[in-house]
């Protein structure tokens, strides 16, 4: 399957950007992109780079207590990172191969790791052709539908085993776009976890209704007001981190799944003393298949976020 092909399968709107057009504008402007996006090192010294201050809002680092007086990382003690996209799927054959030459048509040098939970739609089949044509494409096959928390569980225990500094976690759907990559990949050797948010200055969501933006507003605020943390954006789910981080955070202690996985990384690396930065994003719901939201994981959500705060506190005792 190649990348013309995949982009004619994807039903893209208005709000959507086509890999056609994505193709036209790198044509136009292959310099530019290829200086500031192709090339990972260069990323790491992109003037894209957060400060710890930004009157304007588009950019918002945020600093646990026991940090609260740090400083990122200069750019001489930063190193150079080796990123892997971690992207779970669950039948997302009208997305994927749209999603992966988006991604290696931006950033040829990165790597993605495709965790799949024994898809019944050909997602498999469509991964293990372009795992033909790009050879950073790796696929992990479950046994099954296992749930968001333990797909990225398993990657990141995979990224970690194979050497991998920096894990970016994305949903299959475009609704973590790739432009938003090249954000991430600059503050990656400054932040152990960045954080690209829709409730920033900046930030947004489009496609969604009223209700489905109240709940993920109030996911988010009712996190804050649980645990104590100012992070804006809680409950999404296009953030990265580094290896450190996902050591400091203990990742086969958590329990959580769906919204309150996102929660309780984010909680456990402010808890442990992190740096932490959020970038806005506009979040586009996707256009092709179903969403795998539930009423289960707005439940889990509500009960085990105060659960959370106790567990935590228990164990810094």
């Amino acid at each position: 399957m190649d990348c013309h092909a995949a982009n004619t399968a994807r039903n893209d709107d208005k709000n959507a950007f086509s890999l056609e057009s994505t193709f036209e504008n790198n044509a136009t402007s292959k310099n530019a992109d290829s200086s500031s996006a192709t090339n990972l090192s260069e990323l790491a010294k992109d003037s894209r780079i957060s400060k710890e201050t930004s009157p304007s809002g588009e950019r918002y680092p945020l600093f646990s207590k026991e940090t609260s007086h740090s400083k990122a990382k200069s750019s001489k003690e930063a190193k150079t990172p080796k990123p892997l996209i971690c992207i779970p799927t669950y039948n997302e054959s009208n997305n994927i191969a749209a999603l992966l030459c988006e991604i290696f048509s931006r950033f040829p040098e990165i790597h993605a790791l495709v965790i799949d939970d024994n898809s019944t739609d050909g997602t498999q089949e469509i991964l293990n052709s372009l795992a033909h044509t790009y050879p950073h494409l790796h696929l992990l096959k479950r046994s099954g539908k296992l749930g968001l928390a333990s797909a990225y569980i398993d990657g990141f225990s995979w990224g970690l085993k194979s050497g991998y500094s920096h894990f970016i976690q994305m949903d299959a759907d475009f609704s973590h776009h790739p432009r938003y990559l090249a954000q991430t990949l600059a503050n990656l050797p400054h932040f152990e976890v960045v954080i690209n948010s829709r409730n920033i200055i900046g930030g947004g969501v489009l496609g969604w209704g009223l209700g489905r933006k109240i709940l993920s507003r109030f996911g988010s605020l009712y996190a804050r007001l649980w645990l104590g943390a100012r992070v804006m954006d809680f409950t999404g789910g296009f953030n990265a981190y580094s290896a450190r981080a996902l050591s400091a955070i203990d990742l086969h202690s958590i329990k959580s799944s769906g919204y309150c996985f996102q929660i309780e990384m984010k909680y456990r690396a402010y808890k442990a003393g992190l740096r932490l930065l959020e970038l806005p994003i506009i979040f586009e719901d996707r256009v092709a298949g179903k969403s795998k939201m539930s009423k289960t994981i707005v439940l889990e959500a509500l009960w085990r976020t105060p659960l959370l705060r106790l567990r935590v506190k228990r164990a810094e005792r």
